[in-house]
């Protein structure tokens, strides 16, 4: 990242957007498996294409702070090193349960048994534990210190670098999964920061076919 000659704050909420869709989706993870029939290949897709869209974007937002907070912060705050070789072990842990569930997911598709369909909700559950550890602990100290320490041009690069490096293939799923965690006023103004070719397709289909799609797999 470059230097930034302004004041060294920013304002560290818009966190709670990613860490609230996070939890959301998979708290929810279990009423939505248990309503999928076994052998429903369609519906077992289509979960499948949430949950992998949704660790596609877990892996892009914890990249974005491997890649830009965590160098920054070790620079800024060298007496914390402690907490920053923490996060980025628990990210680490995070990335190793991710994979066992990116598994489970398809074998959930290739397979929507009971028995997968079980093993999906253990997979999903503990990664949810594992990632709601960390974070806890990154509301608690980290977010904190990078209010006092990293300037708002630079927070505000880490949104656009988790969606140039999502490999998901629902991109429009993510945006409606955050908005579902901000008010009507924060919507508008993060759709505005937003290109706008995707303005226009969120405006014309894309917010019909995101409630759309997750009408039908929440009932």
């Amino acid at each position: 990242m470059t230097d930034v000659t302004s004041i060294r704050h920013c304002d560290t909420a818009d966190m709670r957007f990613p860490h609230g869709m996070f939890r959301t989706a998979f708290g929810e993870a279990p009423s939505l498996i248990d309503a999928t029939s076994p052998g429903d290949r369609e519906r077992a897709n289509r979960l499948g294409s949430l949950y992998a869209n949704v660790l596609a974007f877990l892996r892009a937002h914890h990249g974005a702070e491997d890649e830009l907070l965590w160098p920054l912060l070790r620079v800024r705050a060298p007496e914390h090193q402690a907490l920053l070789d923490r996060m980025e072990n628990q990210h680490q842990a995070v990335d190793e349960v991710t994979s066992a569930a990116e598994k489970a997911i398809a074998a959930y598709q290739a397979d929507p048994s009971v028995a997968r369909g079980q093993a999906l909700v253990v997979a999903l559950r503990r990664l949810s534990i594992e990632l709601d550890a960390h974070l806890v602990e990154e509301e608690r100290e980290i977010l904190p210190l990078a209010a006092v320490t990293v300037a708002q041009e630079e927070w505000g690069q880490m949104p656009g670098w988790a969606a140039q490096h999502f490999q998901g293939d629902r991109f429009g799923l993510m945006v409606g999964l955050l908005f579902e965690q901000m008010t009507p006023e924060e919507v508008a103004a993060t759709l505005g920061h937003l290109p706008p070719a995707f303005q226009q397709m969120w405006r014309e289909s894309g917010e019909r076919d995101y409630r759309a799609f997750m009408a039908d797999l929440r009932g």
